[in-house]
């Protein structure tokens, strides 16, 4: 059976799951930008490093949203609140270091949070046990939003600013956590489904070193689309608006456990649609709809204008496979230290040139031949002159100022200063056939490779005009599904 039979197959199936769910009620990726979930790639306040994130609520509902900061190495959380927009209302915050030296995020905006918090530390309760327990860790990571719903009862009103841009009453807010209030009761009570509509993004600022560059989160559309039984009640439950300081919603929360993937097969594109019920971890729906074979994109390593190029590859599901647990497509387990998986990177110059598959040498050498992602958030250096120690050691990036990053040095070998790279999670490696792969046991699609999200961004300067320039530019993606 061809591809595109399969899938046809697929879809038909899926009309019949119990009647609960059409498959247009599936977690995706929507390309135009707008959904009920966000993920920001990467957050650094390393060697000077700002970051700033946004979002922007694009209905006339009052949203509750959790918004959770999650540090590179293995997603730990280390700080998570509840956030409430306005209609039309945008919010935006820092993560810098604060006075004492310290990772955390800050914000002047007007949209209530509960906790009522302006400015907090990150956290490093989560790290226990672990061989990093430090607050250094929490110096990069990734932000992740989820839509909880909307408000709909007498709290929506505390919400809603007014004339002057001011909430009308953000201690309300607070107060109906506690005690007798309506949230403290039943924090579901007053809300309803979440209905999408976020958009958001990041703008990373290096102040003393006059270089910016943003870009724009991921977003996930249908994440949470309860079924209504027609009797005011939902199944499994009108929204998933919590406790502030609970650390659900998480991804895993997804309902209904469905995915939908576009592959766009030229003129002919496809959707495939697979339902992950039964595998009892709702995830699997949200790794399928980030399931790539290859990650592409473009590098600028010119020594003339001291160019430097740095990929961020992230794995926003990674931890529900390799924590306590190895699930597909993921090999390897949280070990205290890392999660390694051995993957493939081929080059090209901009003049077709190819070096070997694997890549020229990485700097250090990891533990086994080959190159090895070993956390959540990871980033690949072209020409960076300090090879990576490490999470432990002293070297950093020069862009992003990561210790989570890998080095190629492609002036030394094969001498390629400009071109493309495609970093492969399939093929024959120098220990062999390196093998990522996730199948539904239900429909016997496989899906190929890693979930994986991110950007490049590459910096250079002018030392005549005493310039900096930096840009980040959106990864290219190959999805296959057998």
């Amino acid at each position: 059976m061809n591809k595109k039979s399969l899938t046809t197959a697929v879809l038909a199936g899926l009309t019949g799951i119990a009647g609960i769910v059409s498959v247009s009620n599936a977690v995706h990726i929507n390309p135009d930008g707008t959904g009920q979930v966000l993920i920001y790639p990467y957050y650094t306040t390393r060697d000077d490093n700002d970051t700033l994130i946004s979002v922007v609520n694009t209905t006339e509902d009052v949203k509750a949203v959790k918004v959770r900061f999650i540090e590179g190495e293995n997603s730990q959380e280390v700080l998570d609140f509840n956030l409430y927009l306005s209609p039309f209302d945008v919010w935006t915050a820092t993560i810098s270091e604060s006075a004492a030296g310290n990772p955390g995020f800050s914000t002047n905006d007007n949209s209530c949070l509960v906790p009522n918090i302006t400015s907090f530390e990150f956290l490093t309760t989560l790290f226990a046990g672990d061989d990093r327990t430090g607050v250094d860790r929490a110096r990069e990571g990734y932000v992740e939003l989820i839509e909880m719903g909307i408000l709909v009862g007498p709290e929506a009103g505390f919400a809603v600013h007014g004339a002057g841009g001011v909430p009308a009453n953000c201690p309300g807010l607070s107060s109906a956590f506690v005690g007798g209030g309506t949230f403290a009761v039943n924090p579901t009570d007053g809300t309803a489904p979440p209905s999408g509509g976020l958009f958001g993004g990041a703008l990373v600022i290096n102040v003393p070193g006059a270089r910016a560059f943003g870009y724009d989160a991921v977003s996930l559309e249908n994440f949470f689309v309860p079924v209504d039984n027609g009797d005011g009640t939902f199944t499994p439950a009108v929204s998933l608006h919590s406790n502030p300081g609970d650390l659900n919603p998480s991804l895993n929360a997804v309902f209904p456990a469905v995915s939908n993937v576009v592959l766009a097969t030229g003129t002919d594109p496809i959707v495939v649609s697979d339902d992950w019920t039964d595998t009892g971890v709702p995830v699997l729906a949200v790794t399928a709809s980030f399931m790539t074979d290859q990650v592409m994109n473009q590098y600028a390593a010119e020594a003339f204008i001291n160019g430097h190029t740095e990929w961020v590859v992230t794995f926003p599901t990674k931890r529900f496979h390799v924590d306590g647990v190895q699930i597909p497509p993921f090999n390897s387990q949280w070990n205290g230290d890392s999660a390694c998986e051995e993957v493939l990177l081929e080059f090209w110059n901009r003049e077709e040139a190819q070096s070997p598959l694997g890549g020229p040498p990485v700097s250090p050498p990891p533990q086994i031949p080959g190159l090895n992602l070993c956390w959540e958030v990871n980033v690949i250096t072209f020409n960076n002159g300090v090879g990576s120690d490490g999470p432990d050691g002293p070297g950093i990036s020069e862009v992003l100022g990561s210790n989570l990053f890998v080095d190629f040095d492609l002036l030394a070998s094969p001498g390629f200063e400009t071109g493309w790279a495609q970093l492969g999670f399939n093929g024959n490696g120098p220990n062999g056939p390196v093998t990522h792969e996730l199948t539904n046991d239900d429909s016997g699609n496989t899906y190929v490779g890693l979930p994986a999200t991110g950007f490049a961004v590459q910096s250079a300067d002018n030392a005549g005009l005493n310039a900096l320039f930096a840009a980040a530019f959106e990864h290219a993606y190959a999805r296959v599904i057998q």
